[in-house]
């Protein structure tokens, strides 16, 4: 029987991304915020999960394709903690007991600005992640 941690994904890459940028520091939401959160924040969404390769030995692995949305107050905080959190997640990997990420790959962004709550600067990046 194969054990998979893949839904369990956005819970280490939160964990890397509250570790490593700073201004987000407990900050990252799984899916949604609440309206009084703090800007700047992120919230991470599972976009899609496919079982991409299989194995003779019945190994697979398994493609993810996840969303980080940075909002911020001003344009250029929001471009640089989007810009920061690329570079940590692009072409990285991830292990420990309970996962392996054996690659994460940068595959797209967008931007927005909504007026909704005061408005905000939205910043979206997209990757691929192979476990």
């Amino acid at each position: 029987m194969v054990n998979k941690q893949t839904l369990l994904v956005n819970k280490y890459i939160r964990k890397l991304i509250c570790e490593e940028i700073s201004e987000l520091q407990n900050r990252v939401f799984p899916l949604d915020a609440r309206m009084s959160t703090k800007f700047p924040f992120a919230v991470l969404t599972r976009d899609s999960v496919a079982t991409t390769s299989f194995t003779k030995d019945g190994i697979t692995e398994d493609t993810v394709t996840i969303s980080v949305y940075v909002l911020t107050r001003d344009y250029d905080s929001g471009v640089t903690i989007a810009n920061n959190i690329r570079n940590l997640l692009d072409h990285s990997r991830y292990r420990d007991d309970t996962i392996v990420i054996s690659l994460i790959k940068f595959i797209g962004a967008d931007e927005n600005y909504t007026d909704t709550g005061g408005g905000a600067f939205l910043q979206q990046l997209k990757f691929e992640i192979k476990i």
